[in-house]
């Protein structure tokens, strides 16, 4: 509990506490470009995920669940039906189970020897790898369209 505190007295004092904003922006008035984006709403292609697991680094740090990025390119061929039908179950809006693996946990590890204080801590968070998929795979979307000329 102790240590729990310092941290989380630790990360309220560097990144602060909630504040209400007193003004809003406007953003109308900026004459932002705009980008249709609904085609980000499409299921995705089992070839665009393939290619998102490909692109994973093989032996980062695994998430909860235990499997790294290498799990997911080497049990392709046998898990991609199980994590395609996942995907798209999520994409029709039915979130049962999703509690289950939208979760994260938030890692200290020491950036040298002999760490005592807080700020000889690095924070990691470890996700789940189908979260990860998800989440890389969209933003590979996102990324197309920042680049697509308007």
């Amino acid at each position: 509990d102790n240590i729990a505190d310092v941290v989380d007295d630790y990360y309220e004092e560097l990144l602060g506490a909630k504040m209400t904003r007193g003004k809003h922006i406007n953003l109308d008035i900026l004459d932002l470009p705009s980008h249709d984006l609904a085609h980000l709403e499409a299921p995705f292609l089992m070839e665009e995920v393939e290619k998102t697991i490909k692109t994973m680094p093989m032996d980062k740090a695994p998430g909860p669940d235990g499997f790294t990025g290498r799990f997911f390119a080497f049990c392709w061929p046998i898990i991609k039906d199980d994590l395609m039908r996942a995907l798209h179950t999520f994409h029709h809006g039915d979130m049962r189970g999703l509690h289950a693996i939208n979760k994260a946990i938030v890692a200290l590890l020491p950036k040298k020897d002999g760490a005592v204080d807080i700020r000889d801590f690095q924070p990691v968070s470890l996700v789940h790898g189908a979260i990860k998929i998800f989440d890389k795979t969209l933003s590979t979307w996102l990324a197309a369209d920042l680049k697509a000329p308007l």
